[in-house]
């Protein structure tokens, strides 16, 4: 009994500094310093590897800030960095929002314009009255060429916003 409540003592302190670190990460994400919040979120996540928030605001972080960046390679690698942590909130726990994001990032930094419409898709699946996601997949549509696909989208997005 004693090896099991050292185990779960060690979990917990474990699962107390991963939110410690997690809290600290936001903050500094808050305040636009998205490198030192991308370590810290990196360090919750190795505490507590399930931690979907952590992952959630590893890939936003990844996301901002980009006005500074002038290497391209390294702003590929951000990108990439930001669809591998959506991609794991996804396997972990999906919701529309991060289908969404990972489907933005696909579109605007990849070019793969069937994933960010199948992501979008399922975002839209998922929260069918939520404006943002069929504007996203209609300017998709319109760079794939699927102008009857972005026509609706339009549509259905002026239904919901009433415009």
């Amino acid at each position: 009994m004693e090896k099991a409540e050292t185990f779960n003592g060690v979990l917990a302190a474990s699962e107390k500094e991963a939110e410690a670190f997690f809290k600290r990460a936001s903050e500094y994400y808050d305040k636009g310093n998205y490198d030192r919040a991308i370590a810290d979120f990196t360090e919750a996540i190795r505490l507590k590897p399930d931690f979907v928030e952590a992952y959630q605001g590893r890939g936003d972080a990844y996301a901002s800030g980009w006005t500074n960046i002038t290497d391209l390679e390294h702003h590929r690698d951000r990108a990439d960095a930001a669809i591998a942590d959506y991609s794991e909130v996804i396997r972990l726990k999906p919701d529309a929002e991060s289908y969404k994001n990972r489907g933005e990032f696909y579109y605007l930094y990849t070019d793969d314009l069937d994933r960010a419409i199948a992501d979008c898709t399922e975002a839209i699946r998922i929260a069918p009255d939520v404006p943002e996601y069929y504007r996203l997949r209609e300017r998709i549509y319109r760079d794939a060429g699927m102008l009857e696909e972005a026509n609706a989208d339009r549509e259905v997005y002026a239904k919901l916003t009433k415009q």
